[in-house]
């Protein structure tokens, strides 16, 4: 008999023996009366039964998951793949780098993969979704990314974050809910993973919510409860995802094409690190950059499919301890053959 069924056999029989109906301040009929009197004639028919009774009812309980509870990290350290950029096709001529990216996730054999947006090469103008003929081209963009992420072994979970070129610049109802029935996912919404809180934004809507106001106003709202139940909830680690970097070189840095404005930027970091968050991961720079301001981390992953500066095609490692994160961008070239964990610093 396994130690947990014997434990929960203990636990069952304890129940079941001290479990007495009381009325008046006496002892009533009782299931556990009717025992004892029937124990008087068929002492060891009952005992038996009583014991096949129980037993069953431990291995029915020692079956059922334990899932663990909040404040409980799981031994054994995982990682998770951040790629970003694909944008297909921009600056190439076919989908072959896609392509080489799922090769080497699946060869890698991560716990899931987080794509930190501009998935395809859509425009930054919203006007231009409205004529018709854009659109099936963007269809047939959006319908290469996802062919090649069929590709990614079913084990492995896929999720995607929308960059300015899936939505605009300036997204508008139109072009949300096309990205939602495009790429199956709303462009906000948060998931956990091993007693992790993973929470992924759309950061065009906090650069300019001209466009869509109300989804504006929604996303804040789900800002807020994500950082309330990072607050309320004994997470083991807390982070963030958005294809905008909140900035390159400083907090304090003046507002441009690649960054999240000062106003915003600032508000979100706070908010993070009141709510614990160890790290920020984005995109959309094309190149390798990273600020560290107190215990967050703010973390820009160049592009899978098109850089734009020295960094070479490739993606982010992000090792998960109990501890700690450690994260690398691995260039293909370099991409070794398995991902090693050492617990140990």
């Amino acid at each position: 008999m396994s130690p947990r069924i014997k434990a929960c056999l203990d636990v069952v029989r304890f129940r079941s023996l001290s479990s007495r109906h009381y009325e008046h301040g006496s002892v009533s009929d009782s299931p556990q009366n009717s025992f004892c009197q029937m124990q008087q004639h068929h002492p060891m028919g009952v005992m038996s039964t009583l014991t096949l009774v129980l037993l069953s009812q431990a291995i029915l309980i020692s079956l059922v998951p334990c899932s663990p509870s909040f404040g409980e990290v799981a031994d054994a350290p995982y990682f998770y793949i951040v790629a970003a950029d694909p944008q297909l096709l921009f600056n190439q001529k076919d989908d072959r780098n896609w392509r080489t990216t799922v090769d080497h996730i699946n060869r890698l054999r991560p716990d899931f993969v987080i794509v930190c947006g501009d998935l395809i090469q859509a425009p930054n103008d919203a006007a231009q979704w409205e004529n018709p003929k854009n659109l099936e081209a963007y269809d047939k963009l959006a319908a290469m990314y996802n062919a090649g992420a069929k590709q990614i072994d079913p084990k492995i979970k896929l999720y995607n974050v929308a960059g300015n070129h899936d939505v605009s610049l300036a997204p508008t109802p139109k072009t949300l809910a096309w990205y939602e029935s495009r790429f199956g996912v709303k462009p906000w919404y948060r998931f956990e993973h091993n007693n992790a809180l993973f929470v992924v934004l759309e950061s065009n809507l906090i650069r300019n919510p001209s466009g869509a106001p109300d989804e504006a106003t929604a996303q804040k709202r789900f800002i807020d409860e994500s950082v309330s139940l990072a607050k309320s909830q004994r997470y083991a680690h807390r982070t963030a995802y958005m294809h905008h970097p909140l900035c390159l070189q400083a907090v304090d840095e003046a507002d441009g094409y690649f960054n999240i404005p000062r106003a915003q930027r600032l508000d979100l970091i706070a908010q993070f690190k009141d709510a614990g968050f160890e790290a920020v991961f984005c995109g959309h720079y094309h190149r390798n950059a990273y600020v560290k301001t107190d215990n967050i981390e703010l973390i820009t992953t160049s592009s899978c499919g098109a850089p734009l500066g020295k960094d070479p095609l490739g993606f982010r490692i992000v090792k998960v301890y109990s501890d700690r994160l450690e994260h690398e961008y691995i260039p293909f070239e370099r991409m070794p053959e398995k991902i090693e964990l050492n617990s140990e610093r």
